[in-house]
């Protein structure tokens, strides 16, 4: 089992103050799978079905790969939006990153740095990166290839260690569990690397708990 690599910077993604969320106005992931109406908020008691998104704050996840098969821990990221003057795609309802593993150096196979925003990944900085909807239950994530930037949103599928993925495809689903703090969820990643590399995909699901 791989652990996560945590870089310094990380704490600002465990943030979950602010009251007042950006409006989304830009396009959403297309097809959301959604789970159907609910309000914001608290998922309810133990063994309850939720009525809204998961709640906001840093989740400790095990991912198992399903393509290729891995397993593996990491850390899933829940904040409020953050406003991002440049960006192309508008201002996200929240902010939603799965980080895994460490794609750069020595990197370990596989590994998966994935999200709207590079505020919660590491190194990499503050920029809006896609779309995200929240309907029901779930949180979705998909990304805009135009907001590329820098070591954000990567990943390494363990058939070199020299082939870092940029992903610029793919989705990202996160359900509410029916214990309060708990969520479900899958990923899926792809886009070329750099070098002669062949173009690669990720697929995983994951659960995890609120600390």
């Amino acid at each position: 089992m791989l652990a996560i690599a945590l870089a310094v910077g990380l704490a600002a993604c465990t943030s979950d103050s602010g009251d007042k969320q950006p409006s989304r106005t830009g396009p959403v992931p297309t097809n959301p799978q959604s789970t159907g109406g609910g309000t914001a908020g608290p998922s309810g008691g133990s063994g309850v079905a939720p009525t809204g998104p998961p709640l906001p704050g840093t989740y400790d996840v095990s991912v198992t790969g399903t393509a290729p098969s891995f397993q593996l821990s990491g850390t899933l990221y829940l904040r409020s939006g953050v406003v991002d003057d440049d960006t192309t795609s508008a201002v996200n309802m929240v902010e939603i990153c799965l980080v895994t593993g460490y794609p750069y150096e020595r990197p370990e196979m596989p590994s998966i740095w994935f999200g709207s925003n590079a505020v919660c990944q590491p190194d990499a900085g503050e920029k809006d990166l896609g779309f995200v909807a929240v309907e029901g239950t779930q949180v979705l994530f998909e990304p805009d290839p135009v907001e590329a930037v820098g070591r954000a949103n990567v990943f390494t599928a363990g058939t070199s260690p020299t082939c870092v993925y940029k992903a610029t495809s793919g989705r990202l689903t996160v359900t509410a569990g029916t214990t309060e703090g708990t969520v479900t969820g899958t990923v899926e990643v792809s886009g070329p690397a750099n070098g002669a590399c062949p173009p690669e995909r990720v697929q995983a699901t994951f659960t995890g708990t609120r600390r």
